[in-house]
């Protein structure tokens, strides 16, 4: 995590150890392809929910699914602020601003 110019961020990464097994190495693929595909889902004008439901497609592909326990998040003066990123399909409406 970091506190620049008055803003909070934070990041996590995957790394691979060792040796990785296939199922391992599938996962971590999976898991990269979702991650662009939300970013490429996320357009002004657009619908935060299309983010989800980007990353959720790529999951199904792998027959994987996301932990809805767990959220990205916005960048701002106070850490973990909305608005709240779902990684699956969802109702949550919210037009994503340039």
């Amino acid at each position: 995590s970091c506190f620049l110019d008055g803003v909070h961020g934070d990041n996590c990464g995957t790394v691979a150890v060792g040796n990785v097994d296939e199922a391992g190495a599938t996962l971590i693929q999976a898991a990269k392809e979702g991650m662009m595909a939300g970013i490429a889902a996320a357009k002004p004008g657009g619908c935060l929910t299309a983010v989800g439901a980007a990353i959720h497609e790529v999951a199904d592909k792998y027959n994987f699914s996301s932990v809805r326990k767990y959220c990205g998040h916005g960048v701002a003066d106070v850490f973990h602020a909305p608005p709240y990123v779902k990684h699956f399909r969802n109702s949550d409406e919210c037009l994503l601003l340039p």
